[in-house]
Formats: C-alpha cells, structure tokens, sequence
C-alpha cells in the first residue's frame, strides 16, 4: 500500500505541474493580449497531455559528439529526484509518514537537480549547454547556502527538522511585524531563485528562443528536464508553506502552497531578467550575510 500510495502522489505531482504549465501560458496570454496556447478539449484542459503526447513521441536525437546513454539516463534521474524528495514529506497526516529529517533531505534531492543537469548536459558534448549548466550550478550552490539558512530560525523555533504534518505543532508566527515576515519576504525572493523562476531563469532561459543547458535536447530527455524542474519548484512551495504557514495537509496549507505556486508564476510577467554577475553579486554581499545572521539569531533566541 506504501508504495501505491506514493506512486499516486508522484502521478499527482506530475499532473498538477503539467496543468500548472497550461495555467502560466492562459495566465501570460491574457497579460499579453494573446490568443495563448492551442486548446485541446473542453475549457483546453486536454492540452497538456497533447504537448506531452508530443513530445514523447518525437524521434530520438543521438549526439555526435556526447556519450549517448547518459545523455538519455540523466533526463530519467533528475525526474526522480523531486520525486524522491516528495516521498520524504510526511503525508496522510502522520508524523511518521515522512522522515525525521525532511526538510533537510527534500532540499538535498533538490539541489542533485544541478548536478543531473550539469551531468546531461557533459554528455550532450555541446560547449553551450555545459556553460549554462555550469552557470545554473553556481546559481544554485548560492541560493541554497542562503535558503537553508533562512528555513534555520523556524527549524529551531519548532524543534524539529521534520516538516510539520497535520497532527505537528503550529507554525512559526507570521503575522505582521512578527520577527518571522521579513524573514518570509526574503525566502520569497530566494523561492524564485530556487526554482530558476524569472528574473532568475538564467540557466535555463526557458522565455529565450534557445534554451541554455537543454539546449541539445528534445522528446523524452527535454520533457523529462522540464517536468523535474517544475516539480522541484512545487516542492519548496510546499516546503516553505509547511514551515512557515500550516502544517502539511491542512486546508491552508493547500491554499498558502497555490498562493506561493502563483507567486513563481506571475512574477514572469513584469519583472525583467537579471544579469548572471549582478545575481551573484546580490546572493554572496546581501543575501547570504543576511540569511546568516537570521540563522546566528534564531540560534540565540531558541538554541537551549
């Protein structure tokens, strides 16, 4: 039964992306004044499963250059890492249906992500799509140093590096001029930068005409890279809701991980992309000292 239940919930999760994916492009036409995507089906909601059924059907491409079994296998292995992290969260409203150490390793299995695609993107052998996964790799080595520690002070307020289920104790305090809502704000920005959401989108470029470390791909491994990169940035939505917010599986908590899934979509519309260096810059001068002095003062306040 375990193991259905968590298949169901990865079925779940991946179509909740893919109908995600059909709300961002209805929500950017509307903002466009655009027709926006294709509509199959009622209401266009068949149309995700054309666009997958489209893409899994397209011939496989063989690089001439790069090794071709890893470069169909890491498509395969980054899908199932956001998976895998889904499957520490302790679901069915019971602490013991997810690991005592949740947070931690849902963010572990995250960050593997960079290191599958700078994998697949090594064995596609193209110089251009190593650069932006080197590039994406260095992004994200920064903005998980500062992500982590910004989850720190509510990890120790709650004693417990578990995300909180249902039947957990409440939330750190995020109520107005709390000490948790500026702190808030700024996992806020971090999130986009988790899930290489514009302005942060530098290593995938998925709004340019070529994209960077996918660049070499197509059908299944390009479909495969897409889905897990949306599925990560479901899953610290739901991470950073649970911690902060509502225990997971409450009612809210459905409602504050749609706000903070809405929140990574809408900021494409108006914000425009930031510069590599300027990036860099911001997380290593303003983002990491501040997230580390949060962690250095949630240790005074509740370390006993």
């Amino acid at each position: 039964m375990t193991l259905v239940a968590d298949a169901s919930r990865s079925l779940l999760l991946l179509g909740t992306v893919a109908f995600f994916v059909l709300w961002e492009r209805r929500l950017m036409g509307a903002a466009q004044g655009r027709m926006g995507p294709s509509r199959a089906g009622r209401w266009g909601l068949l149309q995700p499963l054309a666009d997958g059924a489209k893409l899994l059907s397209k011939g496989r491409i063989r690089p001439a250059r790069g090794e071709a079994d890893a470069f169909f296998a890491w498509a395969c292995v980054a899908l199932s890492l956001p998976l895998l992290g889904w499957s520490f969260l302790p679901w069915a409203g019971r602490e013991e249906g997810g690991s005592a150490a949740s947070v931690l390793l849902s963010s572990a299995a995250a960050t593997l992500m960079l290191w599958a695609a700078a994998s697949g993107a090594r064995a596609a052998g193209s110089g251009y799509a190593l650069l932006g996964a080197v590039r994406g790799a260095v992004q994200g080595l920064s903005v998980e140093l500062a992500w982590m520690l910004s989850l720190v002070p509510a990890l120790l307020a709650r004693e417990s590096l578990a995300v909180p289920c249902a039947a957990g104790s409440d939330p750190a305090s995020m109520s107005p001029g709390s000490w948790g809502f500026p702190l808030l704000g700024a996992l806020g920005a971090l999130l986009l930068a988790e899930g290489h959401r514009p302005p942060f989108d530098l290593m995938e470029g998925e709004s340019e005409l070529v994209s960077g470390h996918s660049v070499e791909h197509a059908g299944f491994p390009f479909a495969g890279a897409f889905l897990a990169e949306q599925a990560a940035g479901w899953m610290a939505c739901a991470v950073l809701a649970a911690v902060w917010v509502s225990p997971l599986g409450d009612p809210s908590w459905f409602f504050a991980t749609g706000t903070a899934a809405f929140f990574l979509l809408a900021s494409r519309l108006p914000l425009p992309r930031a510069r590599a260096d300027l990036l860099a810059d911001r997380l290593w001068k303003a983002a990491f000292p501040a997230a580390l002095g949060a962690a250095c003062a949630g240790f005074g306040a509740f370390a006993r």
